[in-house]
Protein backbone atom coordinates (compact mmCIF):
# COMPACT_ATOMS: atom_id res chain seq x y z
CA UNK A 1 0.00 0.00 0.00
CA UNK A 2 1.22 3.66 -0.79
CA UNK A 3 -0.10 7.09 -1.15
CA UNK A 4 -2.19 6.18 -4.59
CA UNK A 5 -3.85 4.12 -2.44
CA UNK A 6 -5.56 7.33 -1.03
CA UNK A 7 -6.07 8.79 -4.61
CA UNK A 8 -8.15 5.44 -5.81
CA UNK A 9 -11.18 6.33 -2.85
CA UNK A 10 -10.45 9.69 -4.37
CA UNK A 11 -11.36 9.14 -7.78
CA UNK A 12 -14.45 7.39 -7.21
CA UNK A 13 -16.19 10.27 -5.84
CA UNK A 14 -14.49 12.70 -8.28
CA UNK A 15 -14.42 11.04 -11.69
CA UNK A 16 -16.06 12.63 -14.41
CA UNK A 17 -14.77 10.83 -17.63
CA UNK A 18 -15.53 7.07 -17.74
CA UNK A 19 -13.80 3.98 -19.07
CA UNK A 20 -11.52 5.22 -21.84
CA UNK A 21 -8.41 2.99 -22.57
CA UNK A 22 -4.70 3.71 -21.74
CA UNK A 23 -3.39 6.15 -24.51
CA UNK A 24 -6.92 7.29 -25.65
CA UNK A 25 -7.52 10.85 -26.39
CA UNK A 26 -9.81 13.18 -24.16
CA UNK A 27 -10.71 16.65 -22.80
CA UNK A 28 -10.67 18.11 -19.59
CA UNK A 29 -13.94 19.74 -18.70
CA UNK A 30 -12.82 22.34 -16.51
CA UNK A 31 -10.43 23.70 -19.05
CA UNK A 32 -11.23 22.55 -22.56
CA UNK A 33 -7.75 21.03 -22.84
CA UNK A 34 -6.88 18.10 -25.00
CA UNK A 35 -5.03 15.19 -23.47
CA UNK A 36 -4.40 11.69 -23.11
CA UNK A 37 -6.09 9.16 -20.84
CA UNK A 38 -2.91 7.30 -19.16
CA UNK A 39 -2.36 6.13 -15.55
CA UNK A 40 -1.62 9.05 -12.79
CA UNK A 41 1.50 8.01 -12.13
CA UNK A 42 2.57 9.21 -15.72
CA UNK A 43 1.50 12.31 -15.65
CA UNK A 44 3.26 14.56 -13.24
CA UNK A 45 0.51 17.50 -13.50
CA UNK A 46 -1.55 15.21 -11.87
CA UNK A 47 0.24 14.35 -9.41
CA UNK A 48 1.33 18.11 -8.07
CA UNK A 49 -2.57 18.35 -8.18
CA UNK A 50 -3.22 15.99 -5.55
CA UNK A 51 -0.06 17.58 -3.67
CA UNK A 52 -2.47 20.50 -3.23
CA UNK A 53 -5.10 18.58 -2.33
CA UNK A 54 -7.11 19.22 -5.76
CA UNK A 55 -8.33 16.18 -7.93
CA UNK A 56 -7.53 15.54 -11.97
CA UNK A 57 -10.07 14.50 -14.02
CA UNK A 58 -10.18 10.44 -13.86
CA UNK A 59 -10.91 8.31 -16.85
CA UNK A 60 -10.85 4.85 -15.98
CA UNK A 61 -8.62 2.76 -14.31
CA UNK A 62 -5.74 0.05 -14.48
CA UNK A 63 -5.98 -2.39 -12.32
CA UNK A 64 -5.85 -0.38 -8.74
CA UNK A 65 -4.22 2.87 -10.37
CA UNK A 66 -6.23 5.65 -11.62
CA UNK A 67 -5.98 6.98 -15.16
CA UNK A 68 -6.19 10.63 -15.67
CA UNK A 69 -6.98 13.35 -18.82
CA UNK A 70 -3.21 14.39 -18.96
CA UNK A 71 -3.43 17.15 -20.50
CA UNK A 72 -0.70 17.82 -23.64
CA UNK A 73 1.53 14.75 -25.00
CA UNK A 74 4.67 16.37 -23.94
CA UNK A 75 3.91 15.48 -20.13
CA UNK A 76 3.84 11.81 -20.56
CA UNK A 77 6.30 9.81 -19.22
CA UNK A 78 7.02 6.16 -19.22
CA UNK A 79 7.93 4.59 -15.40
CA UNK A 80 9.34 1.22 -17.33
CA UNK A 81 9.70 -0.38 -20.80
CA UNK A 82 8.69 -3.38 -22.26
CA UNK A 83 8.82 -5.84 -25.23
CA UNK A 84 5.83 -7.87 -26.34
CA UNK A 85 6.24 -11.80 -26.20
CA UNK A 86 3.75 -13.41 -28.93
CA UNK A 87 2.90 -17.16 -27.97
CA UNK A 88 0.20 -19.59 -29.68
CA UNK A 89 -1.93 -19.00 -26.88
CA UNK A 90 -1.90 -14.86 -26.12
CA UNK A 91 0.09 -12.06 -26.28
CA UNK A 92 1.62 -10.68 -22.96
CA UNK A 93 4.16 -7.92 -22.01
CA UNK A 94 7.31 -8.72 -20.19
CA UNK A 95 9.64 -6.06 -18.24
CA UNK A 96 12.83 -5.70 -19.60
CA UNK A 97 13.97 -2.25 -17.58
CA UNK A 98 13.17 -1.04 -13.97
CA UNK A 99 11.27 2.13 -13.09
CA UNK A 100 12.95 5.20 -14.60
CA UNK A 101 13.42 8.48 -12.89
CA UNK A 102 11.66 10.01 -15.99
CA UNK A 103 8.36 9.32 -13.90
CA UNK A 104 8.94 12.42 -12.42
CA UNK A 105 10.34 15.45 -14.85
CA UNK A 106 12.71 17.66 -13.05
CA UNK A 107 11.52 20.93 -13.31
CA UNK A 108 14.83 22.58 -12.51
CA UNK A 109 18.18 23.07 -14.93
CA UNK A 110 20.97 21.30 -14.29
CA UNK A 111 23.20 23.02 -11.65
CA UNK A 112 20.44 25.08 -10.10
CA UNK A 113 19.15 25.00 -6.60
CA UNK A 114 16.84 22.68 -6.80
CA UNK A 115 17.50 20.27 -8.99
CA UNK A 116 19.94 18.05 -7.16
CA UNK A 117 17.36 17.59 -4.31
CA UNK A 118 14.55 16.42 -7.11
CA UNK A 119 17.05 14.62 -8.61
CA UNK A 120 17.73 12.29 -5.25
CA UNK A 121 14.06 12.92 -4.47
CA UNK A 122 13.10 10.32 -7.01
CA UNK A 123 16.23 8.09 -6.86
CA UNK A 124 15.16 7.54 -3.35
CA UNK A 125 11.23 6.77 -4.16
CA UNK A 126 12.71 3.75 -6.23
CA UNK A 127 13.78 2.53 -3.00
CA UNK A 128 10.25 1.33 -2.37
CA UNK A 129 9.89 -1.03 -5.00
CA UNK A 130 11.77 -4.10 -4.75
CA UNK A 131 11.98 -7.39 -7.26
CA UNK A 132 11.82 -10.63 -5.97
CA UNK A 133 11.57 -13.74 -7.95
CA UNK A 134 8.44 -15.91 -8.14
CA UNK A 135 7.87 -19.66 -6.97
CA UNK A 136 9.67 -21.92 -8.73
CA UNK A 137 7.08 -23.39 -9.92
CA UNK A 138 6.20 -20.65 -12.08
CA UNK A 139 9.19 -20.99 -14.11
CA UNK A 140 8.15 -18.70 -17.04
CA UNK A 141 7.62 -15.48 -14.96
CA UNK A 142 10.09 -12.86 -14.53
CA UNK A 143 11.07 -10.56 -11.27
CA UNK A 144 7.48 -9.03 -10.15
CA UNK A 145 7.66 -5.60 -8.79
CA UNK A 146 6.68 -5.45 -4.88
CA UNK A 147 5.92 -2.49 -3.65
CA UNK A 148 7.15 -2.36 0.05
CA UNK A 149 6.08 1.33 1.05
CA UNK A 150 5.54 1.85 4.57
CA UNK A 151 2.63 4.44 4.55
CA UNK A 152 -0.39 5.60 2.83
CA UNK A 153 -1.42 8.98 2.10
CA UNK A 154 -4.87 9.37 4.29
CA UNK A 155 -6.35 12.97 5.73
CA UNK A 156 -3.96 14.00 8.85
CA UNK A 157 -4.69 12.80 12.33
CA UNK A 158 -5.56 14.89 14.89
CA UNK A 159 -3.12 14.37 18.09
CA UNK A 160 -0.14 12.74 18.89
CA UNK A 161 0.24 8.91 18.13
CA UNK A 162 2.87 6.32 17.99
CA UNK A 163 4.01 6.15 14.50
CA UNK A 164 3.84 3.08 12.59
CA UNK A 165 6.57 0.86 11.69
CA UNK A 166 8.33 2.36 8.53
CA UNK A 167 6.15 5.01 8.24
CA UNK A 168 8.95 7.64 8.68
CA UNK A 169 12.14 5.27 7.76
CA UNK A 170 14.47 8.79 7.35
CA UNK A 171 13.76 9.27 11.39
CA UNK A 172 17.48 9.78 12.96
CA UNK A 173 18.08 9.81 16.89
CA UNK A 174 21.09 12.01 17.40
CA UNK A 175 23.36 11.03 20.54
CA UNK A 176 25.59 12.12 23.17
CA UNK A 177 28.34 10.27 24.82
CA UNK A 178 27.64 10.23 29.20
CA UNK A 179 28.81 8.34 31.76
CA UNK A 180 25.38 6.49 32.06
CA UNK A 181 25.76 6.03 28.05
CA UNK A 182 24.43 7.45 25.57
CA UNK A 183 21.84 10.08 26.00
CA UNK A 184 19.51 10.87 22.87
CA UNK A 185 18.71 14.27 23.28
CA UNK A 186 17.87 15.58 19.68
CA UNK A 187 16.08 13.91 16.40
CA UNK A 188 17.45 14.72 12.57
CA UNK A 189 16.45 13.80 9.05
CA UNK A 190 18.33 11.67 6.42
CA UNK A 191 19.29 12.86 3.08
CA UNK A 192 21.46 11.40 2.21
CA UNK A 193 23.64 7.64 2.28
CA UNK A 194 25.88 9.58 5.07
CA UNK A 195 24.64 12.98 5.71
CA UNK A 196 22.08 13.41 8.82
CA UNK A 197 19.50 16.95 8.85
CA UNK A 198 19.22 18.58 12.32
CA UNK A 199 19.34 21.67 14.29
CA UNK A 200 22.14 23.73 14.87
CA UNK A 201 21.57 23.89 18.46
CA UNK A 202 22.01 20.09 18.11
CA UNK A 203 25.24 19.91 16.94
CA UNK A 204 27.11 20.23 20.73
CA UNK A 205 25.57 19.80 24.45
CA UNK A 206 25.92 22.11 26.58
CA UNK A 207 26.40 19.16 28.99
CA UNK A 208 27.51 16.23 27.20
CA UNK A 209 29.59 17.91 24.38
CA UNK A 210 29.45 16.61 20.58
CA UNK A 211 26.85 14.68 19.53
CA UNK A 212 28.51 11.59 18.82
CA UNK A 213 26.03 9.28 17.18
CA UNK A 214 23.33 8.62 14.91
CA UNK A 215 20.67 5.51 14.94
CA UNK A 216 18.14 4.80 12.26
CA UNK A 217 15.76 2.08 11.42
CA UNK A 218 13.82 1.92 14.86
CA UNK A 219 10.39 3.39 16.08
CA UNK A 220 10.87 2.06 19.67
CA UNK A 221 14.58 3.24 20.75
CA UNK A 222 16.33 0.17 22.19
CA UNK A 223 14.62 -2.33 19.95
CA UNK A 224 17.99 -4.45 18.07
CA UNK A 225 15.61 -5.00 15.42
CA UNK A 226 16.96 -3.54 12.20
CA UNK A 227 18.44 -0.93 13.82
CA UNK A 228 21.84 0.70 12.51
CA UNK A 229 23.88 2.34 14.96
CA UNK A 230 26.50 5.17 13.54
CA UNK A 231 29.31 7.25 14.74
CA UNK A 232 28.88 11.17 13.78
CA UNK A 233 32.86 11.94 12.15
CA UNK A 234 31.63 15.82 11.63
CA UNK A 235 29.44 18.64 12.63
CA UNK A 236 29.20 21.40 10.04
CA UNK A 237 26.88 24.31 11.43
CA UNK A 238 25.77 26.66 8.63
CA UNK A 239 28.10 29.73 8.81
CA UNK A 240 25.62 32.16 10.17
CA UNK A 241 24.43 30.58 12.98
CA UNK A 242 25.55 32.12 16.24
CA UNK A 243 24.41 30.61 19.25
CA UNK A 244 22.32 31.60 21.98
CA UNK A 245 20.73 33.37 18.58
CA UNK A 246 17.85 31.35 17.31
CA UNK A 247 18.56 32.17 13.34
CA UNK A 248 20.18 30.10 11.02
CA UNK A 249 19.56 27.36 13.19
CA UNK A 250 20.15 24.74 11.14
CA UNK A 251 23.29 22.23 10.27
CA UNK A 252 24.48 18.86 9.25
CA UNK A 253 25.64 15.27 10.74
CA UNK A 254 28.40 13.56 8.46
CA UNK A 255 27.90 9.63 9.53
CA UNK A 256 31.30 7.18 9.86
CA UNK A 257 30.07 4.87 7.16
CA UNK A 258 27.17 4.97 4.92
CA UNK A 259 23.85 3.90 5.70
CA UNK A 260 21.91 0.55 4.44
CA UNK A 261 19.13 1.26 2.37
CA UNK A 262 16.19 -0.99 3.31
CA UNK A 263 12.33 -0.58 3.83
CA UNK A 264 13.61 1.00 7.74
CA UNK A 265 16.15 3.50 6.61
CA UNK A 266 15.91 5.47 3.55
CA UNK A 267 16.19 9.31 3.10
CA UNK A 268 13.60 11.82 2.70
CA UNK A 269 13.14 14.78 0.15
CA UNK A 270 14.24 17.87 1.03
CA UNK A 271 11.32 20.74 0.16
CA UNK A 272 12.47 23.19 -2.43
CA UNK A 273 9.35 25.97 -2.60
CA UNK A 274 10.00 28.50 -0.39
CA UNK A 275 6.44 30.10 -1.34
CA UNK A 276 3.38 27.59 -1.50
CA UNK A 277 2.69 24.94 1.74
CA UNK A 278 0.06 22.75 2.55
CA UNK A 279 -2.09 24.15 5.81
CA UNK A 280 -0.84 21.06 8.08
CA UNK A 281 2.33 19.58 8.57
CA UNK A 282 3.28 16.45 10.18
CA UNK A 283 6.42 16.55 13.21
CA UNK A 284 7.58 13.05 14.15
CA UNK A 285 10.13 12.17 17.21
CA UNK A 286 11.05 10.64 20.31
CA UNK A 287 10.69 14.04 22.31
CA UNK A 288 8.49 14.79 25.63
CA UNK A 289 4.85 14.30 25.83
CA UNK A 290 4.16 16.75 27.99
CA UNK A 291 5.56 20.11 30.07
CA UNK A 292 8.37 18.18 32.33
CA UNK A 293 7.28 14.92 31.85
CA UNK A 294 9.64 12.22 30.56
CA UNK A 295 10.81 11.35 27.07
CA UNK A 296 9.00 9.04 24.67
CA UNK A 297 10.88 5.16 24.08
CA UNK A 298 8.35 4.93 21.21
CA UNK A 299 8.27 7.27 17.67
CA UNK A 300 5.56 9.33 17.86
CA UNK A 301 3.60 11.99 15.37
CA UNK A 302 1.27 14.89 15.59
CA UNK A 303 -0.20 16.88 13.11
CA UNK A 304 0.22 20.72 13.40
CA UNK A 305 -1.36 23.29 11.67
CA UNK A 306 0.85 26.29 10.18
CA UNK A 307 0.51 29.29 11.97
CA UNK A 308 1.08 32.50 9.95
CA UNK A 309 4.03 35.05 10.85
CA UNK A 310 2.42 37.74 12.39
CA UNK A 311 0.42 35.18 14.98
CA UNK A 312 4.04 33.59 15.84
CA UNK A 313 5.62 36.64 16.52
CA UNK A 314 2.76 38.04 18.88
CA UNK A 315 3.41 34.68 20.91
CA UNK A 316 7.62 35.18 21.08
CA UNK A 317 7.37 39.32 22.33
CA UNK A 318 8.86 38.79 25.09
CA UNK A 319 12.06 36.59 24.09
CA UNK A 320 15.41 37.72 25.16
CA UNK A 321 16.50 40.52 22.72
CA UNK A 322 20.21 38.09 22.31
CA UNK A 323 17.67 34.95 20.66
CA UNK A 324 15.47 36.77 18.40
CA UNK A 325 16.43 40.58 17.91
CA UNK A 326 14.81 40.83 14.97
CA UNK A 327 11.18 38.40 16.11
CA UNK A 328 10.28 35.49 13.48
CA UNK A 329 11.71 36.16 9.88
CA UNK A 330 9.59 34.45 7.59
CA UNK A 331 11.97 34.14 4.64
CA UNK A 332 13.91 31.62 7.05
CA UNK A 333 11.88 30.27 9.18
CA UNK A 334 7.95 28.91 9.90
CA UNK A 335 5.83 28.50 12.58
CA UNK A 336 3.29 25.46 13.38
CA UNK A 337 0.87 24.27 16.40
CA UNK A 338 -2.21 23.03 17.82
CA UNK A 339 -3.49 24.37 21.23
CA UNK A 340 -2.73 21.33 23.46
CA UNK A 341 -0.24 19.84 20.34
CA UNK A 342 3.21 20.68 19.73
CA UNK A 343 7.25 19.43 19.19
CA UNK A 344 8.91 19.23 22.80
CA UNK A 345 13.07 19.63 23.61
CA UNK A 346 13.74 16.19 22.84
CA UNK A 347 12.67 16.67 19.05
CA UNK A 348 14.97 19.53 18.49
CA UNK A 349 16.56 18.54 15.17
CA UNK A 350 13.74 16.67 14.03
CA UNK A 351 11.51 17.18 10.61
CA UNK A 352 8.17 19.13 10.57
CA UNK A 353 7.51 17.27 6.65
CA UNK A 354 4.45 17.44 4.22
CA UNK A 355 3.57 14.43 2.09
CA UNK A 356 5.03 14.17 -1.35
CA UNK A 357 3.40 13.75 -4.48
CA UNK A 358 6.29 11.36 -5.48
CA UNK A 359 5.77 8.15 -4.83
CA UNK A 360 6.09 7.08 -1.00
CA UNK A 361 8.07 10.05 0.43
CA UNK A 362 8.21 13.30 2.68
CA UNK A 363 8.77 16.28 2.00
CA UNK A 364 10.95 17.83 5.17
CA UNK A 365 9.64 21.78 5.04
CA UNK A 366 11.24 22.55 8.42
CA UNK A 367 14.32 21.48 10.94
CA UNK A 368 12.55 21.74 14.67
CA UNK A 369 14.35 24.59 16.36
CA UNK A 370 12.56 26.05 19.63
CA UNK A 371 9.44 26.60 21.63
CA UNK A 372 8.11 27.71 24.58
CA UNK A 373 6.83 25.02 27.35
CA UNK A 374 5.29 21.98 24.98
CA UNK A 375 1.87 22.02 24.79
CA UNK A 376 1.30 24.93 26.69
CA UNK A 377 -1.86 27.64 25.73
CA UNK A 378 -1.36 28.58 21.91
CA UNK A 379 2.15 28.83 21.42
CA UNK A 380 3.39 27.09 18.10
CA UNK A 381 6.95 25.77 17.35
CA UNK A 382 9.13 27.31 15.11
CA UNK A 383 10.99 25.72 12.87
CA UNK A 384 14.12 26.35 9.99
CA UNK A 385 12.69 26.70 6.95
CA UNK A 386 14.32 24.31 4.58
CA UNK A 387 13.97 25.78 1.56
CA UNK A 388 15.85 28.66 2.31
CA UNK A 389 19.19 27.07 3.18
CA UNK A 390 18.48 24.66 0.09
CA UNK A 391 21.73 25.83 -1.53
CA UNK A 392 23.78 25.37 1.45
CA UNK A 393 22.77 21.91 1.99
CA UNK A 394 22.63 21.07 -1.70
CA UNK A 395 26.69 22.26 -2.19
CA UNK A 396 27.60 20.36 0.87
CA UNK A 397 26.04 17.34 0.87
CA UNK A 398 26.50 17.00 -2.66
CA UNK A 399 29.35 19.24 -4.02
Amino acid sequence: MCWYSYVVIVVILFSSVCCLEEGESCTITSSGRQGLCITILKCPEALALIQKQQFPQTCGFSGTVPRVCCPGTNTVTTTSTSTERTTSRSTTKRRTTKPSTNAYPNPYRPNTTGYKSFQKCVEYSNLVISYEKPPILFIDKEEEEVDTCGFKVVPLIIGGVPADRREFPHMVLVGYDSSEGVQWLCGGTLINEQYVLTAGHCLISRELGNASRARLGVTKINDPEHRQDFAIIERIRHPKYEPPSHYNDIGLLKLDKSVNFDRYARPACLYYDSKSLNLKGVASGWGKTDFAGYSSDELLKVTLELVDTKTCNNSYRRVSHQRLDSGIIETTQLCAGSPGKDTCQGDSGGPLQIYSAIKCMYEVIGVTSFGKACGIGKSPGVYTRVSYYLDWIEKTVWG
